[in-house]
């Protein structure tokens, strides 16, 4: 912060006023500009959509449906597999790919990293996260589009996991 503080302060000093004054104006017009755009897009993507049209995937928001629709695909696989549907146990969990640290990190098996943003521990967890999914997923893929927001909820995934081995 203090560098940041220092940083700014140096600034000042090589910046005089009117130019200070002129970047600030030309910040709000992008700003401004921006956030037109944002609201004129999610205006156009939201129009006349229905409840289940959250569900079928469409320019500017065709991610957010179908990574829903995986993890229920993922979630209904484990519960005919035999998995309980509201209180699945750690060696279910685990089995499916779950995340462990002594597993995963000690273990060698990073791939369940990647797994275990799929895992979901009983109906009510997958509801929940599916929900936060679609409203995020309304708001944030019209303005970052299909490659951004999906590298976005991958590495959110895996920053995730990557903090589970350690607070655990």
């Amino acid at each position: 912060i203090f560098l940041f503080i220092d940083a700014l302060e140096q600034q000042k000093s090589i910046i005089s006023a009117i130019e200070m004054d002129t970047k600030q104006k030309d910040l709000e017009i992008y700003f401004a500009e921006t956030t037109a755009l944002t609201q004129a897009n999610i205006r156009k993507n939201n129009k006349n959509k229905t409840l289940g049209a959250l569900f079928v995937p469409s320019d500017g928001f065709a991610i957010t449906p179908i990574l829903v629709y995986l993890n229920v695909l993922i979630f209904v696989i484990m519960t005919l597999s035999g998995v309980p549907v509201l209180t699945p146990s750690a060696e279910d969990l685990l089995m499916w790919g779950a995340n462990h640290g002594p597993i995963t990190a000690g273990g060698g098996q990073l791939w369940r990293l990647f797994t275990s943003c799929y895992i979901h521990v009983g109906l009510f967890h997958l509801l929940l996260n599916m929900f936060a999914l679609v409203y995020i997923g309304l708001l944030l893929e019209p303005i970052l589009g299909k490659a951004r927001f999906l590298t976005a909820y991958i590495i959110a995934g895996m920053s995730a996991s990557i903090c589970s081995i350690f607070w655990n």
